[in-house]
């Protein structure tokens, strides 16, 4: 579900979708983003199983690297004649947001064409917003795709279709670099960024349950900060950085009640942004390095 009031968000996030059979139903992920009339960008994810005659059972997730991060429910069906796709929110499952629950708007699509490109998916079109009362609150445009779809960017096929489906500002030739630059970092994982400021603020918290993951942050090999538990609540920290390469590591202590150990992150650079992800088990570590421009 979306907020009316959500803040804008400058990056989408695109990852992966597969489908899989489980208990003879498919399984799909989409992720991607919604864009709302007054030119909000918000991600945007959906997972769901494909049941008898169509019918689709799952949920979506908005905003899930931000402090409103919810899921909710969804149902819907997929007409494979027509290559048309219809759902909507019918219910929170579990949200982080502060805000009152009447304020939130539940997105409905209804009717959006699936384009497949050497069975990739991509799907865009119209969605409607609509409080839990039925009342309208905020309409839009959802864009979802899959991360293999990048690979095909250069493919003549795709520019062929390209027009049809690219009648956003969300295009799809900017989605490689956005990914490049919103990571989801696994053990041993090295992420590269190109750094202006002399400092990094780093905030960090868990989007996701509470559960008591443990971490140790380093700068350059020394500990920056040990045993911090990464809570709901979000913690500041400033990190000078004097040196022209600045390496910040990561160390998961501990998985805490729910593994693995899950820490959402932006380092922000004056005014720039970059969220971040990490997934760990107990012992395992990521490296982030800033080059000063």
């Amino acid at each position: 579900m979306i907020r009316f009031i959500i803040s804008f968000l400058s990056i989408i996030i695109s990852y992966t979708i597969y489908c899989q059979t489980n208990n003879d139903s498919k399984k799909y992920e989409l992720i991607g983003a919604l864009q709302t009339n007054d030119h909000q960008i918000i991600s945007y994810k959906i997972v769901f199983y494909e049941k008898e005659n169509g019918q689709i059972e799952g949920e979506s997730i908005t905003d899930f690297y931000g402090e409103n991060n919810t899921r909710s429910k969804i149902t819907g069906k997929i007409d494979k004649t027509k290559k048309t796709i219809s759902f909507k929110e019918v219910n929170n499952i579990s949200t982080i947001s502060k805000a009152d629950q009447n304020t939130f708007c539940y997105v409905h699509v209804e009717n959006i064409t699936i384009t497949l490109i050497k069975d990739k998916i991509i799907i865009q079109g119209e969605f409607v917003g609509k409080f839990k009362d039925g009342k309208s609150c905020v309409n839009g445009t959802i864009y979802l795709v899959s991360a293999s779809v990048l690979e095909l960017l250069n493919d003549d096929k795709l520019a062929k279709k390209k027009s049809k489906i690219d009648t956003t500002n969300l295009d799809l030739s900017n989605i490689q670099q956005l990914l490049d630059n919103n990571k989801e970092l696994r053990s041993n994982d090295v992420l590269t960024l190109n750094w202006n400021s002399k400092k990094l603020t780093l905030i960090v918290w868990d989007s996701f349950k509470e559960d008591k993951d443990i971490v140790s942050i380093y700068l350059n090999d020394k500990l920056f900060k040990e045993n911090l538990e990464i809570k709901e609540a979000r913690q500041t920290f400033e990190i000078p950085l004097s040196e022209r390469v600045s390496v910040i590591k990561i160390v998961a202590l501990s998985e805490g009640i729910s593994p693995p150990n899950t820490m959402n992150a932006i380092l922000r650079d004056g005014k720039l942004n970059y969220p971040v992800i990490t997934q760990l088990k107990k012992g395992q570590s990521v490296k982030i390095e800033l080059k000063k421009q």
